[in-house]
């Protein structure tokens, strides 16, 4: 089953919410299935993960078109997620939400 956890900060920007898709993500790959972090890329924080090659699941860091503190609006999700079972949008995710919505009602 190919499942997006779609969430707004994501290892090692350090907080609960990124841990929690970190180890949700590892444990549904484990169980065998396609797991796919779609998480803001804040790359001025020297965000990339050392190992993130060496995990059992794919993490895309996707550039925001504008952000504000965790709040990013990244309308690549709407292209990016039409191919996915199971889409788990890590609430809140402000400027995520309203995308997750408009492809609900198209998709």
């Amino acid at each position: 089953m190919k499942i997006a956890q779609i969430i707004c900060t994501f290892p090692p920007y350090k907080g609960g919410m990124g841990n929690v898709a970190y180890n949700f993500s590892k444990g549904l790959a484990d169980l065998g299935n396609d797991v796919s972090v779609l998480t803001p890329d804040y790359s001025e924080k020297n965000n990339k993960f050392s190992n993130d090659s060496k995990l059992n699941f794919k993490v895309l860091r996707l550039k925001p078109l504008f952000k504000y503190g965790n709040a990013a609006f990244i309308p690549q999700l709407f292209w990016k997620l039409d191919d996915y079972d199971i889409v788990h949008l890590h609430y809140p995710f402000f400027g995520a939400t309203k995308i997750i919505i408009l492809l609900k009602l198209f998709f």
